[in-house]
């Protein structure tokens, strides 16, 4: 299981990482140099909200729902509540955090909202395309 979630997470970043790296030459086209140190954090986040936060929550999940055929798509508001939770994390972790408001943060950073539920949303479905692939091949293993 631990396999097929890394293998999950490598095919979710590079997906999510050459989506924004395709914003950002269209960013870079349009209005220059100018602001595209944000541009690099966006292309470095997807690696870290998918491998450290992505696997364990998608491992927990895993572990409290089963992999059973007719409770995967009842994982799928977990995942998007995964990708939702993300937000007040990432938020506490940056230096201004003593006036705390969840919605003025959603709403000055709706992009990040968009990654996170489109990251969430993307692993949930390769995640479930793969126990497909690797039922048939036999390498789904338990570790």
């Amino acid at each position: 299981m631990f396999i097929r979630k890394l293998l999950t997470a490598l095919i979710v970043s590079s997906i999510t990482v050459l989506l924004f790296f395709i914003l950002a030459v269209i960013y870079y086209l349009n209005y220059g140099n100018e602001g595209m140190l944000l541009w690099i954090v966006y292309l470095i986040l997807p690696f870290i909200v998918i491998f450290f936060y992505g696997i364990p929550y998608s491992l927990l999940i895993d572990l409290v729902m089963g992999n059973n055929k007719s409770n995967r798509l009842n994982s799928l508001p977990f995942y998007i509540l995964g990708g939702i939770l993300f937000l007040p994390i990432l938020h506490f972790l940056t230096p201004n955090y003593a006036d705390f408001s969840l919605y003025r943060y959603v709403m000055s950073n709706i992009f990040l909202v968009f990654l996170f539920v489109f990251v969430s949303v993307l692993f949930w479905y390769v995640d479930g395309k793969l126990i497909k692939k690797l039922k048939v091949i036999k390498l789904d293993t338990k570790i």
